[in-house]
């Protein structure tokens, strides 16, 4: 059987050099050198025994009539290391046309690509190219489609846990790879499909992402209701909660930025700077309003109304009011409830703040003949020893939703009254002795659950 009869191309000799390559490359994908080094041996004997027949054969069309020389005996093959021995290798040449190979989104072509190249045909040299290509890869980190990258780690064995590269870098690799090549605008609607969202919004959250950080800017962007949480979680299913490993098209202050700004329950500049714009925003509008009110509404013998304006801007003022109290107040609750084995400012306080303040309360309850501002401390102090117990718990109350807890503080005053009515009438008992017992109570129970490792200074325990 003739070279060209075994590579499928029947006994004529007029077969060109591309068919005899084509035909090649085809049994390259099911003859691999690292599966089969014998039968890979033997069919590039048979290949380039092929292509010196294609070359010996006459050009002109009158000479095919002739029959063709007699092929001369092939030399013994060589072995894939004496092949690749022979054969020039450039490194960076080679890693630049595999990253365009991958770029192009072909797997199976890069495939039959780098299978075809004689320079990987010894392990040694193609371990040598691995590394340097995967080196180049963590330089540039370019846009790679999932499906080239994975067929460059499987050619190269590196994601084989024991091919000695780092995981954790290798995977990070992945991810900005895979990022640098959904955020091209030609693969937008892979992207959409990814995160099962509207290409629309997927193109208005990607403006928002690419443009220069300007405090100005997003205080009117979270001006928008739900807009600083939309944002974060797009962030979040974008990168996996890895900003850091988006590209430079991507400002990396604005994806830092969204997800602080709808961090709940921390005091953050984001958030302060969206919840100061928007109560400015509040305020503003709610003087434009009053005043249109106080306007067409006046007050004889005055020609403007300054009471109607007032109630208008207060309305406006009270939730502006709370949500600054509620900035001031969140990180006294965090240093309260900070767990026992990191450090804290001020331990012995952190311990005994709510008995300090039980004891204020209950000594100006005596002191002023029940007085309803004695008590006061003494719900602070049932507040702090019921939120310290719930953030301090690694489950059960740390599973109790914030609406229930809120509702329970709604029943807390009717609950009392029912506990006074059950009660017989030579036996009474005071609220803020309650109150104050309940929170002495949890503040003992978290003692309790934490007292292998209490803090008593300012280091950890």
């Amino acid at each position: 059987m003739s070279p060209l009869e075994w590579l499928g191309l029947g006994a004529d000799a007029d077969a060109d050099e591309r068919m005899v390559k084509r035909a090649y490359a085809q049994r390259l994908r099911t003859t691999r050198p690292e599966d089969d080094p014998e039968g890979f041996q033997q069919l590039h004997a048979i290949y380039q025994a092929a292509l010196a027949q294609c070359r010996r054969a006459p050009a002109p069309a009158t000479a095919r009539s002739t029959p063709p020389p007699a092929l001369a005996t092939p030399a013994p093959p060589r072995a894939p290391a004496d092949v690749a021995a022979t054969t020039p290798f450039d490194p960076d040449g080679f890693s630049t046309e595999a990253i365009r190979q991958a770029t192009a989104g072909d797997a199976s072509a890069l495939q039959a690509w780098l299978v075809a190249q004689p320079a990987l045909w010894s392990l040694q040299a193609k371990a040598r190219a691995g590394q340097h290509l995967f080196a180049q890869l963590h330089r540039q980190a370019p846009p790679l489609p999932p499906d080239g990258l994975a067929v460059l780690l499987r050619f190269f064995d590196m994601d084989n846990v024991l091919a000695g590269h780092d995981p954790v870098a290798l995977q990070r690799l992945q991810r900005r790879m895979q990022l640098a090549w959904e955020l091209q605008p030609a693969h937008h609607g892979a992207l959409a499909r990814r995160l099962e969202t509207n290409p629309h919004t997927l193109q208005r959250w990607l403006r928002q992402l690419s443009r220069p950080f300007q405090a100005r800017q997003v205080a009117l962007v979270g001006l928008i209701p739900e807009a600083s949480a939309d944002m974060a979680r797009f962030i979040s299913r974008l990168t996996g909660d890895h900003p850091e490993d988006l590209p430079p098209s991507v400002d990396l202050r604005q994806a830092r930025f969204w997800p602080e700004a709808a961090a709940r329950g921390q005091v953050n500049r984001a958030r302060l700077l969206i919840g100061g714009t928007r109560c400015a925003a509040a305020l503003l509008l709610a003087v434009l309003v009053g005043a249109l009110l106080g306007k067409l509404a006046p007050t004889p013998p005055a020609t403007f109304s300054f009471l109607v304006m007032a109630w208008v801007v207060g309305m406006a003022a009270v939730p502006c009011l709370i949500w600054a109290a509620w900035m001031a107040w969140l990180p006294f609750e965090h240093w309260h409830a900070r767990p026992e084995w990191l450090p804290a400012r001020w331990p012995w306080l952190n311990l005994l703040l709510v008995p300090l303040l039980c004891a204020i309360g209950l000594g100006g309850w005596l002191g002023t003949h029940h007085h309803p501002a004695a008590l006061v401390p003494v719900g602070l102090a049932l507040w702090l020893a019921f939120r310290r117990l719930l953030l301090r718990s690694r489950g059960g109350l740390a599973r109790i939703a914030p609406r229930l807890i809120w509702f329970a503080l709604f029943l807390a005053y009717p609950l009392s009254n029912a506990f006074h009515a059950s009660l017989p009438d030579d036996l009474h008992v005071d609220d803020a002795w309650v109150f104050a017992g309940v929170a002495l109570l949890l503040w003992g129970l978290d003692l309790w659950r934490h007292r292998g490792c209490l803090r008593i200074s300012g280091r950890a325990a």
